[in-house]
């Protein structure tokens, strides 16, 4: 799906520690987005497992694709800094290293910013097991107010993107 956006690279930032069993189906669920304009930066946290091996083996694959490695584990909100300083993209959005996207999860929200002029969106996501298996659903409200933000943020990292 091409769609008419001015500096429309998305740069999909993945913070990533020991996550070997899950990495694979997470890059999988990037490269078969339906919008094909962004860069993934994988940032390696000081993994102890085979992440870094299977990230390279699709770095090697596909240019769009990046590794980042930190020197000492720092935790997921300095990984995701790394990459966002790193990032080209227009457009920030965030997925972790065990989360999946429909496969038109960016054209959607790309077109839905578009049409609203919206410079944030945020969506529903379904919760799932390690297997995949169905749990729940997380919808959105109509309306957000920052004082309840301060209860209970309804907004998932998963499914935000960001025009910077």
């Amino acid at each position: 799906m091409n769609i008419l956006i001015e500096n429309n690279l998305v740069s999909i930032i993945t913070p990533v520690y020991n996550s070997e069993l899950f990495i694979s189906e997470t890059i999988e669920s990037v490269i078969q987005q339906d919008y094909e304009f962004w860069e993934l930066i994988l940032v390696d946290d000081c993994s102890s497992d085979d992440s870094v091996k299977i990230i390279n083996q699709y770095v090697q694959q596909d240019s769009r694709i990046r590794l980042i490695q930190l020197y000492e584990n720092s935790g997921a909100a300095l990984a995701r800094n790394a990459a966002i300083n790193d990032s080209k993209g227009r457009y920030l959005t965030f997925i972790d290293s065990d989360d999946v996207w429909l496969p038109s999860f960016l054209s959607e929200m790309l077109v839905f910013m578009s049409r609203n002029n919206a410079a944030f969106v945020f969506s529903g996501y379904n919760r799932v097991d390690v297997n995949r298996c169905f749990l729940s659903y997380f919808g959105v409200p109509e309306k957000i107010h920052y004082k309840a933000l301060l209860k209970t943020c309804v907004i998932s990292c998963l499914t935000v993107i960001l025009d910077s």
